[in-house]
């Protein structure tokens, strides 16, 4: 989730003579406020609920990145082999399992499917590996198709109303 956005910052920023006289950075910084103005009156259950979406929409997004149609998690291997994710990254770190990592040095290992496809001694045990990442993407696809349907629900109409109407009654005392 962004940082949270500091009110007083965004007004000093307002002031500077650079934005006052663009335009463009002036309804950025608008836009801003208004954020800024939104988020403090949100509930602490309106943040985690925003922050869950934020956290699928970055997930998403991630997907969404050129990667060969079908990879291994290092918990898949594991399970796959009979041993501890630790020894499946140390395999992978040492070149022993064909594999690559999503975000250079820190990112999350992926790791070749073929490799197992060819040895018979893996079959079986590779099949209820597939059904139970088939599964797992099945349940991220629901769970994303559900986030993108949200703002259609009745709830986050009221859950947005609720908020702007504490606002107002929070405006006339």
């Amino acid at each position: 989730m962004p940082k949270t956005l500091d009110l007083n910052k965004i007004k000093l920023l307002e002031k500077q003579p650079v934005i006052a006289n663009n335009p463009k950075f002036e309804s950025y910084v608008a836009v801003l406020k208004e954020a800024a103005t939104l988020e403090i009156r949100m509930t602490l259950e309106e943040k985690k609920m925003l922050e869950q979406i934020f956290n699928v929409a970055v997930e998403e997004k991630s997907s969404e990145q050129a990667e060969p149609e079908e990879y291994l998690t290092v918990r898949d291997v594991a399970k796959l082999l009979g041993i501890s994710p630790q020894m499946v990254r140390r395999h992978c770190a040492n070149n022993n399992i064909v594999s690559w990592r999503t975000a250079g040095e820190k990112g999350e290992w992926r790791i070749d499917i073929d490799q197992y496809r060819s040895n018979p001694s893996y079959s079986k045990r590779l099949e209820t590996v597939l059904d139970q990442v088939r599964n797992r993407k099945e349940r991220k696809q629901n769970l994303i198709s559900a986030v993108k349907e949200l703002p259609q629900t009745n709830g986050y109409t009221e859950m947005l109303d609720d908020i702007n109407a504490r606002h107002k009654g929070n405006d006339t005392d």
